[in-house]
Order: structure tokens, then sequence, then C-alpha cells
């Protein structure tokens, strides 16, 4: 069986990452609106019954109900779509790293610090960093392979720490870098 080199697969699974990528967006977009078109579909169908009806009856506090879970996902939606829109996209020689700091109860960690690193032999390269947004979101990049190139080394071994109130280490992953990684990694760390 012939041996596929190793870069040839990242080359490829970064291929399926950006036309992946690329599709999400528009996607998630045209189904936000088809949720917002069948929310003012039931909200005309709701005011008419419960004119007929009452606001009591069964009916209208059912479609209460789907209008209140249906309003719930569109917005899910709406807050998706935004999210893909500020993903950044690397260009062909850039790397970067993307990703989501959640807090244990599962809720983003706004605000705190993310630093990106390279693992060397004696001194790891801080390749930058940034604040989480709103929704628990963070990117680092471009950096670019002068950042991180070393005799024998042709990928970054990517780690990350982040630092909370007072700049207080609330996470430290160099005990678990990525070694080859990929041109656009995504991390998902939550907090203890």
């Amino acid at each position: 069986m012939e041996r596929i080199p190793v870069e040839d697969i990242q080359r490829a699974v970064q291929t399926l990452m950006d036309a992946n990528q690329k599709a999400r967006g528009p996607v998630v977009e045209k189904l936000a609106h088809r949720k917002a078109s069948r929310l003012a579909r039931l909200t005309v169908a709701t005011a008419r019954l419960e004119e007929v009806l009452g606001s009591d009856a069964a009916e209208v506090t059912r479609l209460k109900d789907q209008m209140g879970a249906i309003d719930s996902a569109r917005t899910t939606l709406d807050r998706r779509g935004e999210r893909e829109r500020r993903r950044p996209r690397p260009a062909a020689h850039e790397w970067m790293v993307y990703g989501r700091v959640l807090n244990a109860d599962r809720s983003p960690a706004v605000g705190v610090r993310v630093r990106l690193f390279d693992l060397d032999r004696k001194f790891d390269d801080l390749l930058g960093e940034t604040k989480v947004d709103e929704f628990g979101d963070f990117s680092i990049g471009p950096y670019h392979e002068r950042d991180f190139l070393e005799s024998g080394e042709k990928t970054p071994e990517l780690y990350l720490k982040i630092y909370g109130a007072r700049n207080k280490l609330v996470f430290d992953g160099s005990d678990d870098a990525r070694f080859e990684a990929a041109r656009v990694g995504y991390f998902e760390v939550v907090l203890p």
C-alpha cells in the first residue's frame, strides 16, 4: 500500500475545511431567514385565531408556544451567522487559530485574555493574543512561518494560556501542545 505524505493529507483537510467554512455562512443565514418568515406567518395566524377564539384558547396557546420556539431558534441561527461572519479567513501563506472559551457552566468566558504560543526547546514564541468576545469566541492571526520556524520545524507546536481578572493564569495548555498543527486550528477550552 502506498504511503501518502502528511503534507498532502494536511493540504486536503485544509481544502475541505475552507470549502465547509465558505458554505456554512450562507446556509445559516438562509435558515435564519426562513425561521423569521415562518415566525411572521405564525404571528398573523395567531392574531386572527385569537380574535375568533380568544387568547385563552388551547390552539392560540399552542401557536404562541411554537412562536417562542421558532424565535429562539432564529436567534440562535442569527448568532451563529454573526459568528461565521466574524471568523477571519487566512490567506494562502498565513496561519491562524480560532475557538471558544467557556466557563464551567458552559457560558461564554467573556473578556478573558487568550495567548497563543509555539512550543520550542528554549523559549516559547508568543504568536499572538486577544480577548474573548461576547459569544465566547476568539481568533488569533494571521501569523506566518517566520514567527515559529526553527531548524527542522515545518509546523508549529501550539498551545494556549488563558488569563482572567488581574492577569491571573486560569488555563495553561503547555502540557498538551498540538504538534504538527494545521494552518487553521480550532481550540475549545472549558475553564475549571
